[in-house]
């Protein structure tokens, strides 16, 4: 016996049929599908900071991450205003991007840390760990780096950037972009303290209450 429903199919042998849900749960949409690209032209560092900005919105911090951060000399509305998240491992970093890629599509391949998978769906690079911004002398957010949890592959910090294989079909390179961080309420244009990573020169301007800059190499 056929029991209608909202949902009226076509069935070329047998008729008219019925579509018939078994769950009440949402059905999961398909991951869209993008054309292979030999080679991505990168975003600029406006875009680059809208979609960071977003991402890191989408995102929050752990309490683990949290209590680093604090034991470093960092209070809770700094690290607000600094913009430190957890990336999430697997299949949860998804939700950071998703409604991003709605909007942008493959347009997301000129942001570092984007690349399209072997099933050419868009994915996001980056290990598990606290994110860290990178913003020019506008302040605007043009990389990131992580502060992995896990370091037996070496490293503390790694560029939120997919590799140059992950990259072939599609996506680019973070390079070592230069990392500004300026003190709140005061800005000296007469000096500027060097230091080597993205986290040290948060802190330096912090306590210094100056302008700092991380250099490769310092």
């Amino acid at each position: 016996m056929r029991v209608e429903s909202e949902k009226e199919i076509d069935c070329k042998e047998a008729g008219t049929g019925y579509l018939h849900r078994l769950t009440d749960a949402p059905r999961k949409r398909p991951t869209p599908v993008y054309t292979a690209t030999i080679e991505s032209e990168r975003a600029s560092p406006g875009f680059c900071h809208t979609i960071y900005t977003q991402i890191l919105n989408n995102l929050t911090l752990s309490s683990a991450h949290r209590d680093h951060l604090r034991d470093r000399g960092l209070d809770d509305d700094v690290i607000s205003a600094l913009g430190y998240k957890t990336m999430p491992d697997g299949t949860n970093k998804r939700d950071a991007f998703v409604s991003l890629e709605k909007g942008y599509g493959d347009v997301l391949l000129g942001v570092p840390g984007f690349y399209l998978t072997k099933n050419k769906h868009i994915w996001l690079a980056g290990s598990p760990g606290i994110i860290i911004p990178c913003k020019n002398v506008d302040g605007k957010i043009i990389g990131a780096q992580i502060r992995v949890d896990d370091t037996s592959k070496g490293g503390k910090y790694k560029w939120l950037s997919a590799s140059v294989g992950q990259r072939r079909r599609g996506g680019v390179g973070s390079g070592a972009p230069i990392h500004v961080a300026k003190a709140a309420g005061s800005y000296r244009v007469d000096r500027l303290w060097i230091t080597e990573g993205i986290l040290k020169a948060d802190l330096a301007a912090l306590k210094l209450g100056e302008t700092a800059s991380r250099r490769v190499g310092v």
